[in-house]
């Protein structure tokens, strides 16, 4: 496996995740009924049964820090490597935060009669995001492993006279020429 192939596929899991914010997000039930939002409502804000729900900052967060993540995973730069890991973390963590917002706000707002149930929307993205800041990080430490491993054989074809990697033996250049040990 090449190491441009693995890099290929980390923009699946931002694309998914984007994806993911058209799904239901959450479900808000109350004795007066239930009302469902997708990821996209939080962000844009909507109207349900004639009351605007405003965006939540949160939603808006996660959603820039997952298209920050999509653009970043389709350079070829190693930096956008360790960048397109940070942002689907970031994202990942924000959405966890804004679960426990949400659920708290509507407890204030509703005297504890109305409940936050967090949907198939909500939970895929998560864990596309997870897993693409996962896979991010993973990538980068083959490729530094990769770099690391060249760097080595090419310090040793510059350095004849360096010792040998074998445990035990230490033959330099000098010790062959004299038919050394």
């Amino acid at each position: 496996m090449s190491n441009d192939n693995p890099k290929k596929f980390s923009p699946v899991f931002f694309a998914f995740a984007l994806f993911c914010f058209l799904l239901p997000f959450l479900t808000v039930s109350c004795p007066g009924g239930r009302a469902t939002l997708s990821g996209y409502e939080l962000v844009t804000g909507t109207q349900i049964n004639g009351q605007k729900v405003t965006s939540e900052p949160l939603a808006v967060l996660a959603f820039v820090a997952v298209l920050l993540g999509l653009g970043m995973s389709f350079s070829r730069r190693k930096e956008a490597m360790i960048g397109t890991g940070i942002a689907g973390a970031v994202a990942a963590v924000i959405l966890l935060i804004l679960q426990s917002k949400v659920s708290r706000d509507v407890a204030n707002e509703s005297g504890g009669t109305a409940t936050v149930s967090y949907e198939i929307g909500y939970w895929l993205a998560v864990l596309a995001l997870a897993g693409g800041a996962a896979f991010s990080f993973y990538i980068q430490s083959r490729l530094r492993r990769a770099e690391d491993a060249g760097a080595g054989v090419e310090r040793a074809a510059r350095k004849p006279d360096a010792p040998s990697l074998v445990k035990g033996t230490s033959e330099t250049s000098e010790t062959k020429s004299q038919g050394g040990a």
